[in-house]
């Protein structure tokens, strides 16, 4: 009877521990949230200003560019064979990616752009890296006249239309 009662308190500790465990989860953080979910995140600091392009393998082509502005975060996520238009699965770009620009340490938020792309195995993301001296916009150094710092103001370009 004893032991019945020290293996369900075992197990109802253990339970506890993974829920709680999993509340330390923290999916928009630079190397993930340590599950596959295919979301990735990359921070622009001043030390380390990036610009982020999707390519496709196959022929090339720059799907997405984004120069991240130092202070904020670009999270991308991959869904796998997910894409379809007008109710047919769309074969040459099956993934659909999201992405979204945020402050830099936020955890998580709605991912507002998406768009078709090929599957994993015909995409690359490269990651480059900005000459380092950026500052945040709020934060820079003040231009003659008070406006604006250095940093960039987060442009973006995809070849295919957000929806």
């Amino acid at each position: 009877m004893v032991r019945k009662i020290a293996v369900v308190a075992l197990v109802g500790v253990m339970g506890l521990a993974g829920v709680l465990g999993g509340c330390g989860l923290n999916p928009y953080s630079p190397g993930g949230a340590g599950a596959s979910w295919d979301t990735f995140t990359y921070v622009s600091t001043a030390e380390t200003p990036m610009t982020i392009s999707v390519l496709d393998k196959r022929n090339g082509e720059v799907l997405l560019t984004v120069e991240v502005p130092v202070g904020e975060q670009l999270v991308v996520s991959f869904k796998e064979g997910v894409y379809i238009e007008r109710g047919k699965p769309q074969p040459a770009n099956p993934d659909l990616m999201r992405w979204d620009l945020m402050p830099a340490g936020r955890s998580f938020g709605v991912l507002g752009n998406e768009m078709p792309v090929p599957d994993k195995s015909a995409r690359h993301v490269a990651m480059d890296l900005r000459e380092p001296g950026e500052f945040p916009e709020s934060r820079g150094p003040r231009a003659a006249g008070g406006a604006g710092g250095a940093g960039g103001a987060g442009r973006t370009s995809a070849s295919a239309p957000t929806r």
